[in-house]
């Protein structure tokens, strides 16, 4: 859905966007800590967002979309496309005296000792990600232009076929029901008001596990509220990227089910996640 011609950018010294004034949110990273409430916040109050992260930095997960494009607000930097100091310069661009890198979540591997099944001891690798402050927009840099190319377009069949869903008839009896999810199947209402929102909120109940918690016995089962919440999150955001309708409707349904019951860290990071599968399986040529 999403696609757009190849584009020359100049790097502008002055900031594109303004910066939010301090009363208009928290600050999202603290040091080396985030705060996945704010960033979830701001991600779902403020419109356009999400698409203008995405068309600046596509290349990176969702979850670093949203916390490079949270910094530029509040650095007041143009959001442009983002690389590190090193890439920058292998483009003919440098880094402009002064600047501070935007951080970002980046995996790292360390080595830890465990106890096999023998009992012996052995050394294993382990990936966890941290947060570094490795890059640098556009804007922050200057010299020769740069050519970066069009955005991939993106497709719900190629999603579901990537993601192994399938998508089946609308069965169910109850016309007032926009869709469902069963095991790794999704159905969408014919008549449904969003049909594609609806199918990425039943796409993300079958990848966050929602469908199958019950058949496993010894299994945690994710509260109602917090399944309907972490499923319309990931619905809004990813049709915020491509650009279609229905995110007043989805901030009304979260907020619904959410009430005054606040959302844990973990779910946020399995929202994003979610979110960031969707949209990857989507694109043409992944």
């Amino acid at each position: 859905m999403n696609a757009s011609t190849t584009t020359t950018q100049k790097a502008k010294t002055q900031s594109g966007v303004p910066p939010m004034p301090p009363e208009a949110h928290q600050r999202a990273i603290k040091k080396d800590t985030i705060d996945f409430q704010a960033l979830l916040t701001q991600a779902l109050t403020q419109p356009g967002q999400l698409s203008t992260a995405y068309k600046a930095f596509h290349n990176f997960s969702i979850l670093n979309q949203a916390l490079a494009f949270k910094q530029c607000l509040e650095r007041g930097l143009q959001v442009s496309p983002l690389a590190s100091f090193n890439a920058w310069k292998e483009k003919g661009r440098m880094v402009q005296k002064g600047q501070k890198a935007i951080s970002l979540f980046m995996p790292l591997t360390k080595k830890i000792e465990a106890e096999n099944e023998q009992g012996q001891t052995e050394e294993r690798s382990r990936t966890f990600f941290a947060l570094k402050p490795h890059w640098f927009v556009l804007s922050q840099t200057e010299g020769n232009e740069v050519e970066f190319p069009a955005l991939p377009a993106w497709n719900l069949s190629r999603a579901l076929e990537g993601l192994d869903v399938e998508k089946v008839d609308f069965e169910m009896m109850n016309g007032n029901c926009q869709g469902y999810a069963t095991a790794r199947k999704i159905a969408v209402n014919p008549v449904a008001a969003f049909p594609l929102k609806t199918a990425i909120h039943e796409m993300a109940h079958v990848l966050l596990g929602h469908t199958t918690e019950f058949d496993c016995a010894d299994s945690e089962l994710t509260p109602r509220n917090i399944a309907e919440v972490e499923a319309e999150s990931v619905a809004y955001i990813v049709t915020s990227i491509l650009g279609t309708p229905g995110q007043e409707s989805s901030r009304a349904y979260i907020q619904g089910w959410l009430g005054s019951e606040p959302i844990t860290d973990q779910s946020i990071r399995k929202i994003f996640a979610c979110a960031d599968k969707i949209m990857k399986a989507g694109q043409q040529g992944q």
